[in-house]
């Protein structure tokens, strides 16, 4: 069957704004973890580190956890990840994108 896209939702229009800007996390072989866009880091220790990405607060838990890599807005974190929480920011406007 033959799609029709429009030119406003279809397939090849442009995403929505800051699409691009969005928070993104990978999780990468070796116990690494990549997160895309991320804001500021709120609490760091070898056990636990917390950011805010956007509307997200973001609670990495473990041991041996270190930060490998901090570039632009680009975070990598090394170390034995046992739990990953996720909460909504009540002022996200207050953080950087």
């Amino acid at each position: 069957m033959k799609q029709h896209f429009n030119a406003r939702g279809g397939l090849f229009s442009q995403p929505p704004q800051n699409f691009y800007a969005r928070p993104e996390m990978h999780i990468l072989c070796g116990g690494l973890i990549q997160i895309e866009n991320c804001g500021k880091i709120t609490d760091f220790s070898a056990s636990g580190l917390s950011l805010c990405a956007g509307r997200w607060n973001i609670c990495l838990y473990g041991t041996e956890l270190m930060i490998r890599s901090l570039a632009g807005h680009r975070l990598i974190v090394a170390g034995k990840i046992s739990r990953i929480e996720f909460g909504l920011l009540e002022n996200p406007k207050e953080t950087p994108p």
